[in-house]
């Protein structure tokens, strides 16, 4: 069903045809269909698109959607894909939540001189990103996002060598240093229950 979905979505963006887009949970939103993601991680496919309905991009997941209606061809296409293209290095996964309002995230790491494999990954896996060697030691990563939370799960795979965190969303910020004094009063706990 996906599939057939896919196929009918490709062809109006190769048509540069807006779409209706009727959703399971019985809401229906006018879209002018611009990109297809696929998520890496979970394979999960998604449609970029300019939504005539909110004035603005917005992903739909292509598993939540029931079918579509192909509509007219659209008179703005190119200006709404030069949005799209203007936002894409900004997009980490498949959140647009500020919109407008573009987060920076940093985070350096301590890698010893036999531990290249970690700046070799930061490097692979850094998207827009931009990783600095600060010395011998040290890596910096940086990037600005619509969504600094989706990045998150990421980070958190570099725990144990994390020596500096900072993002201009406090909340995120919070929620990180949060989530970390959270692991440790977990092991502080494990630890005092072998000891008894």
């Amino acid at each position: 069903m996906d599939s057939k979905l896919l196929y009918e979505l490709l062809e109006a963006i190769n048509d540069k045809k807006s779409v209706i887009l009727y959703n399971w949970e019985n809401g229906q939103q006018t879209v002018c269909p611009l990109k297809i993601y696929c998520s890496t991680r979970t394979g999960r496919q998604y449609l970029l698109g300019y939504s005539y309905d909110e004035n603005k991009l917005l992903f739909n997941r292509l598993n939540r959607i029931k079918c579509i209606k192909v509509k007219e061809r659209g008179n703005n296409y190119e200006h709404y894909l030069q949005l799209a293209q203007k936002a894409a290095p900004h997009i980490w996964g498949v959140s647009l939540f500020g919109a407008g309002e573009l987060e920076r995230i940093s985070f350096t790491v301590e890698v010893a001189s036999d531990e290249q494999f970690i700046v070799q990954r930061l490097e692979r896996e850094k998207r827009s990103g931009t990783v600095q060697q600060l010395d011998a030691e040290h890596y910096r990563f940086s990037i600005t996002v619509y969504d600094a939370r989706e990045l998150l799960p990421w980070i958190r795979t570099f725990i144990g060598r994390i020596t500096a965190f900072s993002c201009s969303n406090k909340a995120v910020q919070k929620l990180f240093f949060d989530d970390l004094e959270q692991m440790a009063s977990y092991y502080r706990e494990a630890e005092a229950d072998e000891k008894q």
